[in-house]
């Protein structure tokens, strides 16, 4: 191996070991020095400020016109919008105007733009480490909030955190590079090489930054030159942003404020706290804020700012049942039936046995119920109907027509109310066939053979006449003559005694004679005319002589109780047996 071959091996042997002895190095200052990093809460946003935008600044903060240092309301809270803060939102911390990016009152926390950088190793090694302080929080409502990292970007650097107050290291990370590349990795992989992070810890409002090379630590027998001859940098920075400005020095920090710096027990007679919402001290402040109590949205520092939430209309209720709001929270109840507290992670609503089985019962019963009631109401009535029939029945001379019946000299039918009601539709109008002063005439069919009939009801009887009125109807019931109208029955069930006819379908003769509406009005020939007058007169010597043991005097014959067939044969109706049984009978026409 020659001279300058074994030369290179030495170096390039020094330069392994110096890089394997420097790693070493870092892992025994990690192990003393840095602080386990705390975990990132995920902090909503609740309202966005950037550029000139100065609107919609909530409460307990406030925008001053005049110097915020002079405002004695609230003190730190006071933000600057105005010409001298270039028309953008600014809060005075530290003697300087810092743009506010964005403020929470949900999570208490103010973002805002800072240019504290400390750099060292820009263009040669100091022999002595160098010193910077992170922004001065002192006298302000503010402390850095643990959502940040401090952040050194470098190759050849150690830095650490130093309460100013306590004296006690509080953070640190070492940041070097192996090859030139790993410093432009660093800027976006924070992950140790060419850049490191650390957590810091809550309620920090000042502190002191030391950079020092890890190298010149390292340096035994030969000066090593750095990898990179860029600067060193140690700054604070919102650890939820991924990546690093670099060229850009205003990096993004968050501030946690709170009220004042005493406690909520030091502050029960007069927080600021407005209604339906509740004080809580600050975990990484020195003073307390305000929330909003369970089932209230809003401002909880205004009056009236805490709404209630409508669980039930926004659809964040947990019910699996029906939900019901009520101020600051909701119920849930179970339908009809079931049963249990109606939450969906809960019992839920379940099908109650016992109240089916109660309420089965209880339709059973009350079915039972109705239909015994019902049945007890018809029975009622039915028994009310065959009353009130009977005594019309009795009324209208019903025992001596049995009577009759029994000694078989009535020959016609005793209809009952149900079977003409059914036979004319219940007496409907429709059916009507014939009016006259005294009663009106229906057609009906009566059931089962379907025998057409004619049934006249009275207005009015005279119940002075009811015994001749029997007689006569037992009379007219033997009668059997091909030219008089046939007396089928009776019903003597209504207030007035029925009669039922056989049903001549032709119309009166005093129709053909008279109505033009008739086919043969004034056009019955002499023969047919002279025909029906024989008729008419048989029928009348019949009744005067053969009809029966008494004779039966019609007293009322005309044009109009007289009946054509469809043969035109003549059929007397309307007639009576005696004077009395005529003034009877006179009610029927």
């Amino acid at each position: 191996m020659t001279q300058q071959s074994r030369a290179e091996f030495i170096v390039r042997g020094r330069s392994w070991l110096l890089v394997h002895y420097e790693m070493l190095l870092l892992s025994l200052f990690l192990f003393q020095w840095l602080l386990p990093s705390s975990s990132s809460t995920n902090i909503g946003y609740s309202a966005l400020f950037g550029g000139s935008n100065c609107s919609n600044v909530p409460y307990p903060f406030e925008i001053s016109n005049e110097n915020p240092s002079l405002s004695k309301s609230l003190p730190g809270l006071q933000l600057c919008c105005n010409q001298s803060c270039n028309n953008s939102l600014k809060v005075l911390i530290g003697g300087s105007f810092i743009d506010v990016m964005e403020i929470s009152l949900e999570e208490g926390y103010l973002s805002v733009l800072v240019d504290h950088a400390i750099k060292f190793g820009c263009s040669h090694i100091s022999d002595r480490s160098p010193k910077g302080n992170l922004l001065d929080l002192r006298g302000t409502p503010y402390t850095f909030h643990t959502r940040n990292k401090f952040t050194v970007l470098g190759c050849d650097a150690m830095a650490t955190v130093r309460d100013s107050f306590s004296g006690n290291i509080v953070s640190g990370c070492v940041a070097f590079c192996v090859s030139y590349a790993d410093e432009q990795h660093g800027q976006s992989h924070c992950s140790g090489v060419g850049c490191c992070r650390d957590a810091i810890p809550p309620r920090l409002q000042y502190a002191t930054v030391e950079l020092s090379s890890i190298r010149k630590l390292t340096e035994s027998m030969e000066n090593i030159t750095m990898v990179s001859g860029g600067c060193n940098e140690a700054f604070l920075m919102d650890g939820n942003d991924s990546f690093i400005p670099v060229l850009n020095t205003r990096r993004p920090i968050v501030l946690d404020w709170s009220i004042g710096n005493k406690s909520c027990e030091d502050v029960t007679s007069s927080p600021i706290c407005g209604p339906n919402a509740s004080c809580y001290n600050s975990s990484e402040g020195l003073g307390y804020r305000c929330k909003c109590q369970a089932g209230y949205e809003g401002n909880p520092y205004l009056q009236e700012g805490c709404q209630d939430i409508d669980e039930c209309k926004d659809h964040s209720h947990n019910c699996s049942g029906k939900c019901v709001n009520i101020p600051g929270d909701y119920n849930c109840s179970c339908p009809l039936g079931t049963k249990g507290d109606g939450k969906k992670d809960g019992v839920g609503c379940k099908r109650d046995t016992y109240i089916e089985i109660g309420l089965g019962t209880s339709l059973a019963l009350l079915v039972i119920l109705l239909t015994t009631g019902f049945w007890i109401f018809c029975e009622l009535k039915k028994r009310k109907q065959r009353k009130l029939k009977l005594k019309h029945f009795l009324q209208n001379g019903g025992l001596l027509l049995r009577q009759y019946v029994s000694e078989n000299q009535f020959f016609a039918r005793i209809f009952t109310i149900e079977e003409l009601e059914r036979a004319t539709d219940n007496f409907n109008e429709k059916n009507v066939v014939g009016r006259g002063g005294y009663g009106t005439v229906y057609r009906g069919t009566v059931l089962p053979n379907g025998e057409v009939v004619a049934i006249k009801k009275s207005k009015f009887v005279d119940e002075t006449q009811i015994e001749q009125f029997i007689n006569e109807v037992v009379i007219l019931s033997k009668i059997t003559h091909r030219n008089v109208v046939k007396l089928l029955g009776c019903c003597l069930e209504t207030d007035v005694p029925l009669l039922v006819y056989e049903f001549i379908s032709n119309g009166t003769l005093s129709q053909h004679l008279h109505e033009q509406r008739m086919p043969t009005s004034g056009r019955l020939s002499w023969e047919t005319r002279l025909r029906i007058a024989t008729e008419t007169a048989r029928a009348l010597a019949f009744l005067h002589c053969k009809a029966a043991s008494v004779p039966v005097v019609h007293r009322d014959v005309k044009s109009a109780n007289i009946l054509l067939d469809e043969n035109c044969t003549a059929k007397v109706s309307d007639f009576g047996a005696s004077r009395l049984i005529l003034i009877r009978f006179k009610s029927f026409i």
